[in-house]
C-alpha cells in the first residue's frame, strides 16, 4: 500500500511582463524521450516563463485555480495558515504580458513535491503547460527536491497530456478506500499472526532497520512498482513521518527471529477526522502467509475507540490481493486518481534560462 499525496484546479489580465521576476524568453523545443511533440504553430510563438513577483502572485493563483480573486485570496490565506510554500510558482506569459499558464510545485518532507497546473483546453495549451512544468521541476531540483508527483482524475486527458509534456510518466491508478474506525475494541477479533512472528512498536533507534525493511518490501511489489528505486530510503521514512500527524505508537515492525519482515504505519490526518494507513508492506518471502491481514487487523484493534471517524488509504488498483484484503476488512472504494511522477534530475529537465 503506497502513500503518495493529493490535488487543485484559470482567467488572466493584461499586465506588464516586467512584473515577473527571473523571467526568461523561451522558444518551444521538441521534447525528447517519447513525450508529445509541439505543433508548428505553437513552436513559432515566443513566451516568457518565470516566477511571479509579489504584485502578480494573486493573479497567478487565479489562473491556477481557474477562479476569481475571492477564491484566489482564500487559497492564499490557506497557504499562509498551513505554511504551504509558494516559492515554486512559475508562469508563462504571452507577448502582451498576460499570464497564460501557472504551475505550482508544493514541496513536502522527504524531498518530494506535488505539482498543480492550469487546466489546458487544447493540445497546444497542454504543450505550453508542459514547458512550465519542466521549468518548475528545474527549480525544484535547485531546491534539492528529488521527486515530483501529480494526481489527476482519470478523465482529465488534456491535463495528463500536460504533465507528460513536462516529463512525468504515469505511475498507476490509485484507488482510495475508507472504513469507519471501530467504536469498541471487542468489535474486531484478535489477529492471528503466522507462527514465529512477533511485533515491536517502532522506536527511533530502529530508523536504519526501517529504511532497510521498506526497501525490501518494494521488491516484486504489486503496489506502484515504478516507484521502486526512485527515492533514498531515508527520504521515504521522512515522508511517512510527515504524512499527516506522526503517531509513533501506531507504527509497528514485524520480526521473524531477528529479521524484520513486515511493517504497518498509521498516522493522524491534519484538519480531518481521519486516520491514515500510511504504509503496509511485507517482504517477498513472507507474502501469502497471512501476515498482511494480521497487521491490518492489529492496526484496527489498535485504533478502536479513537476519536477519529474514518481510516483512509490509497492502493494501486493493479494490486488485486491488497484490494481484496482491504475489502475483507470492511474498507470501501471511494475515488480514483491517476498518479504521475518524475525525478527532478531527469535529462528532460533542461536549464532553458537566459540570464536568470
Amino acid at each position: 500500500m503506497i502513500s503518495i499525496q493529493a490535488g487543485l484546479g484559470t482567467p488572466g489580465s493584461r499586465v506588464s511582463p516586467h512584473d515577473l521576476l527571473d523571467s526568461t524568453v523561451m522558444q518551444d523545443k521538441d521534447h525528447e524521450s517519447g513525450t508529445p511533440q509541439s505543433t508548428p504553430s505553437e513552436s513559432a510563438e515566443a513566451v516568457r516563463i518565470g516566477r511571479p513577483g509579489p504584485s502578480r502572485l494573486l493573479e497567478a493563483v487565479e489562473r491556477l485555480l481557474k477562479s476569481d480573486r475571492r477564491h484566489a485570496e482564500r487559497f492564499m490565506r490557506f497557504a499562509r495558515d498551513s505554511r504551504m510554500s509558494l516559492d515554486h510558482v512559475w508562469c508563462a506569459m504571452d507577448s502582451e504580458g498576460r499570464i497564460k499558464v501557472t504551475v505550482l510545485g508544493s514541496p513536502n518532507p522527504g524531498r518530494t513535491a506535488m505539482l498543480f497546473a492550469s487546466s489546458p483546453h487544447s493540445t497546444d495549451e497542454a504543450a505550453l503547460v508542459g514547458r512550465v512544468v519542466e521549468r518548475t521541476c528545474q527549480g525544484l531540483r535547485e531546491a534539492n527536491i528529488a521527486l515530483a508527483q501529480a494526481l489527476l482524475e482519470p478523465s482529465e486527458r488534456l491535463d495528463q497530456e500536460s504533465f507528460i509534456f513536462g516529463g512525468l510518466r504515469r505511475l498507476a491508478t490509485l484507488t482510495y478506500m475508507e472504513r469507519a474506525v471501530p467504536r469498541r475494541r471487542n468489535t474486531i477479533s484478535q489477529p492471528d499472526f503466522p507462527s514465529g512472528v512477533r511485533l515491536e512498536r517502532y522506536q527511533s533507534e530502529q530508523r536504519g532497520t526501517l529504511e532497510t525493511l521498506l526497501t525490501r518490501t518494494y521488491e516484486q511489489t504489486l503496489d506502484c512498482p515504478g516507484l521502486s528505486g526512485l527515492r533514498d530510503p531515508s527520504d521515504v521514512v521522512e515522508g511517512h513521518m510527515h504524512s499527516g500527524v506522526f503517531r509513533p505508537e501506531w507504527w509497528f515492525v514485524a520480526y521473524r527471529e531477528d529479521r524484520a519482515v513486515g511493517v504497518m504505519l498509521l498516522n493522524g490526518s491534519v484538519g480531518t477526522s481521519s486516520i491514515e494507513l500510511v504504509y503496509l508492506g511485507i517482504v517477498p518471502e513472507e507474502r501469502g502467509r497471512g501476515l498482511g491481514p494480521a497487521l491490518l487487523q492489529h492496526g484496527l484493534n489498535l485504533i478502536a475507540g479513537a476519536r477519529e471517524r474514518n481510516v483512509v488509504l490509497a492502493v494501486d488498483e493493479e494490486n488485486v490481493p491488497a484490494l481484496r484484503m482491504y475489502e475483507n476488512a470492511g474498507f470501501r472504494r471511494t475515488i480514483r486518481r491517476d498518479a504521475f511522477v518524475r525525478t527532478t534530475n531527469d535529462d528532460s529537465v533542461e536549464d532553458t534560462s537566459e540570464g536568470d
